[in-house]
Formats: structure tokens, C-alpha cells, sequence
């Protein structure tokens, strides 16, 4: 059976992705996606406030975090 890479997994979703979602994609804590936003290493949109974050990822977005080899 075929083991679907990270790329096909990223151009079977949506647009738009939100921390959670590139959390399970990329097998890592939601806690260390929150910190790349934070650290400006992955763009995202803040769609919630201040004091309750709610991010959204677009596609290229990732592609770019991914073709820097930042996911660590």
C-alpha cells in the first residue's frame, strides 16, 4: 500500500490550515507549531484575538516552511 508523503498530504487539504492542522501533518506538538508562528518561521494569519489565537496557514505558507527545512 502507498504511504502518502507530506506533500500529497498538503495538496489533498484545504487552502487554508490551521496550527492544529499542521501539527498532526507534520507529527509535531501543537506547542512547537505555536512557537515557529511566534518566532515568524511559519506566516500565519491570526483569525481569533489577542488573548485567544486562532491561526490559519496557507498552503504556500507551509510549502515555503518546508522547503527551508525548518521543521524541527
Amino acid at each position: 500500500m502507498h504511504k502518502t508523503t507530506i506533500w500529497e498530504r498538503v495538496l489533498m487539504e484545504e487552502e487554508y490550515f490551521s496550527a492544529e492542522d499542521i501539527a498532526r501533518m507534520l507529527h509535531v506538538n501543537i506547542k512547537r507549531v505555536y512557537q515557529w508562528i511566534k518566532e515568524s518561521r511559519l506566516k500565519a494569519a491570526n483569525i481569533g484575538t489577542k488573548r485567544r489565537p486562532n491561526y490559519r496557514i496557507t498552503r504556500k505558507a507551509l510549502q515555503d516552511f518546508l522547503n527551508q527545512g525548518d521543521a524541527r
